[in-house]
Order: C-alpha cells, then sequence, then structure tokens
C-alpha cells in the first residue's frame, strides 16, 4: 500500500510540474502579445492625437523588429518553428523543450546562476511589497495592478544592466533597442507571474526562466542578425 501511494503522489507531483511548465509557455505567449499591442496602443494614440515625427516612428519601427525577433528567438529555442504556428498565434512555446531547458541548467547548479536568479526574485518581490505598503515612491497610491507596467519596466532594467546592455543610453544602436525589448519583455514576464501566484517556487522558476532566456539571448543568432 505505502508503494502504490508513493507511486500516486509521484504521478500527482509530476502533472503539478507539468501544469506549472505550461502556465510558463502561455504566460511566455501572452506576455509577448501584450508587447505588441502596447506598441500598436501607442501608434494609435500618437496618430488621434496628430502627432507625427520621424524620432516616433524610428523608435516604433525598431521597436517592431525587435519584438519580430523576440518571436523568432522563442520560436527557434522553445517552439515548433513558425511554419507550425496557428495563423493566430506568433509565438508556441512547447512545454516539454522548455523543461528540458530549465532541468539542464538546474542540473549544472551554478552558485553564480543561482545568485542571478535569486537577486531578480529579490527586486521583483521588493518592488510589489513597497506597493503593497505604500512606499513604493515612484507611483504614489498605486496598486498592483496600475504599477504593473512600470515594476516590469524596472526590472527590465535590473535584467539589461546586469548583462550591460547599456539600458541607460538615450541614442542606442538597433541591437541595443532589441536588447532592451528583450530585456522589458523578461521583466514584465516575471512581474506577471509574481502577482498571479506570489512568493513561491513558480516565481522563483520564473526568475530561473528569465535568466535563462536572457543568457541564451546573448549569443543568439536572431540578436547577431541586427546591425
Amino acid at each position: 500500500m505505502g508503494v502504490f501511494r508513493r507511486k500516486v503522489f509521484a504521478s500527482d507531483q509530476a502533472l503539478i510540474e507539468q501544469e506549472t511548465i505550461n502556465y510558463f509557455a502561455r504566460e511566455i505567449a501572452n506576455t509577448i502579445e501584450t508587447e505588441y499591442f502596447n506598441l500598436e496602443k501607442a501608434i494609435k494614440d500618437r496618430r488621434s492625437e496628430g502627432i507625427h515625427s520621424a524620432e516616433f516612428e524610428d523608435y516604433e519601427s525598431l521597436t517592431l523588429m525587435s519584438l519580430d525577433q523576440i518571436c523568432k528567438f522563442v520560436n527557434r529555442l522553445l517552439g515548433q518553428g513558425a511554419s507550425n504556428l496557428k495563423t493566430t498565434e506568433r509565438v508556441r512555446p512547447d512545454g516539454t523543450k522548455l523543461r528540458k531547458i530549465m532541468d539542464q541548467l538546474v542540473a549544472i547548479n551554478s552558485p553564480k546562476a543561482k545568485a542571478k536568479i535569486a537577486d531578480l526574485e529579490e527586486a521583483c518581490v521588493y518592488y510589489a511589497d513597497s506597493v503593497k505598503s505604500g512606499s513604493f515612491i515612484m507611483m504614489p497610491d498605486a496598486t498592483l495592478e496600475s504599477s504593473r507596467s512600470y515594476r516590469g519596466y524596472l526590472l527590465g532594467n535590473k535584467i539589461n544592466g546586469d548583462n550591460k546592455w547599456g539600458w541607460e543610453k538615450d541614442d542606442k544602436s538597433p541591437k541595443e533597442h532589441a536588447d532592451n525589448s528583450v530585456s522589458q519583455f523578461l521583466g514584465r514576464f516575471v512581474t506577471n507571474v509574481n502577482d498571479k501566484v506570489g512568493v513561491s517556487k513558480i516565481l522563483t522558476s520564473a526568475c530561473l526562466i528569465a535568466i535563462l532566456l536572457s543568457t541564451a539571448w546573448a549569443t543568439a543568432p536572431e540578436r547577431h542578425s541586427i546591425q
């Protein structure tokens, strides 16, 4: 009976872990969709206000290029390739691939990687706790919902800064602009997970994924194809 129960528990645990991985895959796809939505909304708002500026248009063009490269990157690393996407999909991360890559990183058991994951998680939790306590001075009277985008932005800047990708530069090269878009996407992904599940092993795993993807982006062909 004891052996049977252990087998049942192991099966249940495996199912929970797979559901968590599938959740991450959906959250990655949803975050990318939100990035496109925000860009499209910003363009519509600018045009509706009659603002025509080469500077704005160049920025929007670079952002669109960056998001398209992120999609290629995610589909190559985690997906089945663009040819297998539905017409309504930009990316479709595969849970099995995502889990395999995460398991490989965990198996390395690098103290440096652990420190980066813990540091990212601490920053994410700090921003959220500041909002809850009313000490988030950048946005007085903010709620978790109203501050989510800005907290993701701050976390993205941290990821970018840790990788020394020059987020603070006003005049970014196309590659630096793409680096910044990757950082913002990852910062918002982690922030979204935190706001849904709170401090937990799931959040730690989300931070692991963000570090994994930022590390992979540094040497990705999609990044190095940008001139």
